[in-house]
Protein backbone atom coordinates (compact mmCIF):
# COMPACT_ATOMS: atom_id res chain seq x y z
CA UNK A 1 0.00 0.00 0.00
CA UNK A 2 1.55 3.29 -1.22
CA UNK A 3 2.16 6.14 1.53
CA UNK A 4 0.07 9.47 1.65
CA UNK A 5 1.09 13.16 1.68
CA UNK A 6 -1.12 15.01 3.89
CA UNK A 7 -2.64 18.85 3.46
CA UNK A 8 -0.64 19.69 6.62
CA UNK A 9 2.74 18.18 5.14
CA UNK A 10 2.40 20.04 2.46
CA UNK A 11 2.04 23.29 4.51
CA UNK A 12 4.93 22.33 6.15
CA UNK A 13 7.40 22.05 3.49
CA UNK A 14 5.92 25.41 1.89
CA UNK A 15 6.37 27.28 5.45
CA UNK A 16 9.46 25.60 6.29
CA UNK A 17 11.02 27.35 2.49
CA UNK A 18 9.05 31.07 3.15
CA UNK A 19 11.21 30.85 6.02
CA UNK A 20 14.24 29.80 4.93
CA UNK A 21 14.89 31.12 0.96
CA UNK A 22 14.86 34.77 2.38
CA UNK A 23 16.15 36.67 -0.56
CA UNK A 24 15.93 36.87 -4.28
CA UNK A 25 19.60 38.21 -6.23
CA UNK A 26 20.03 38.60 -9.91
CA UNK A 27 23.62 38.18 -11.38
CA UNK A 28 25.60 38.69 -14.40
CA UNK A 29 26.92 34.63 -14.54
CA UNK A 30 25.10 31.38 -15.96
CA UNK A 31 22.88 29.86 -13.76
CA UNK A 32 25.24 28.07 -11.53
CA UNK A 33 25.36 24.02 -11.21
CA UNK A 34 23.47 21.79 -8.88
CA UNK A 35 25.06 22.29 -5.81
CA UNK A 36 25.55 25.44 -5.61
CA UNK A 37 25.66 28.03 -3.15
CA UNK A 38 25.69 31.46 -4.87
CA UNK A 39 24.92 33.00 -8.29
CA UNK A 40 28.04 34.19 -10.39
CA UNK A 41 28.59 37.89 -10.56
CA UNK A 42 25.83 38.24 -7.87
CA UNK A 43 24.53 42.15 -8.86
CA UNK A 44 22.01 42.53 -5.71
CA UNK A 45 20.50 40.46 -3.13
CA UNK A 46 16.40 41.76 -1.61
CA UNK A 47 14.83 40.29 0.90
CA UNK A 48 11.39 38.86 -0.35
CA UNK A 49 7.50 38.80 0.86
CA UNK A 50 6.24 35.01 0.74
CA UNK A 51 2.59 33.92 0.29
CA UNK A 52 1.60 30.76 0.83
CA UNK A 53 -1.82 29.79 -1.43
CA UNK A 54 -3.20 26.08 -1.50
CA UNK A 55 0.14 24.26 -2.67
CA UNK A 56 1.93 27.23 -3.83
CA UNK A 57 4.62 29.19 -2.16
CA UNK A 58 5.48 32.87 -4.10
CA UNK A 59 8.35 35.22 -2.90
CA UNK A 60 8.81 38.59 -4.72
CA UNK A 61 10.71 41.59 -4.22
CA UNK A 62 11.39 44.55 -5.93
CA UNK A 63 14.96 45.93 -7.01
CA UNK A 64 14.80 49.62 -7.47
CA UNK A 65 16.00 51.87 -10.41
CA UNK A 66 19.53 51.59 -8.39
CA UNK A 67 19.74 48.16 -7.97
CA UNK A 68 20.72 45.03 -10.30
CA UNK A 69 21.70 47.37 -12.53
CA UNK A 70 23.36 45.81 -16.23
CA UNK A 71 23.19 42.01 -17.83
CA UNK A 72 20.92 39.91 -15.95
CA UNK A 73 21.67 36.37 -16.69
CA UNK A 74 20.84 34.61 -13.51
CA UNK A 75 18.14 34.46 -10.75
CA UNK A 76 17.85 33.03 -7.77
CA UNK A 77 16.04 32.44 -4.27
CA UNK A 78 18.73 31.81 -1.54
CA UNK A 79 18.64 31.57 2.18
CA UNK A 80 19.25 28.69 4.58
CA UNK A 81 17.71 25.90 2.76
CA UNK A 82 20.09 26.52 -0.18
CA UNK A 83 19.65 27.90 -3.45
CA UNK A 84 17.26 27.66 -6.31
CA UNK A 85 17.94 29.30 -9.38
CA UNK A 86 16.69 30.26 -12.97
CA UNK A 87 18.53 31.51 -16.15
CA UNK A 88 17.61 34.83 -17.01
CA UNK A 89 18.17 37.29 -20.57
CA UNK A 90 17.49 40.76 -18.82
CA UNK A 91 18.81 43.76 -19.48
CA UNK A 92 17.93 46.59 -16.66
CA UNK A 93 18.88 50.04 -16.69
CA UNK A 94 18.83 52.73 -14.11
CA UNK A 95 15.34 54.08 -15.49
CA UNK A 96 13.53 50.53 -14.71
CA UNK A 97 12.68 48.97 -12.03
CA UNK A 98 12.63 45.29 -11.51
CA UNK A 99 9.48 42.77 -10.06
CA UNK A 100 10.99 39.39 -9.39
CA UNK A 101 8.57 36.70 -8.00
CA UNK A 102 9.43 32.82 -7.57
CA UNK A 103 6.86 30.56 -7.71
CA UNK A 104 7.41 26.85 -5.84
CA UNK A 105 4.29 24.79 -6.43
CA UNK A 106 4.51 20.92 -4.17
CA UNK A 107 2.09 18.32 -5.43
CA UNK A 108 1.86 14.90 -4.27
CA UNK A 109 3.15 12.34 -6.52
Amino acid sequence: MPGQVHDSTINSVLSYLAANLGSIAVASGAQPAAGAASLSGEMARKDTAAVIAGNQLTKTTIFSEAEGNGAIRSIGLIGDAGLISSDAIINKTASQSLTVAVTIEVHRA
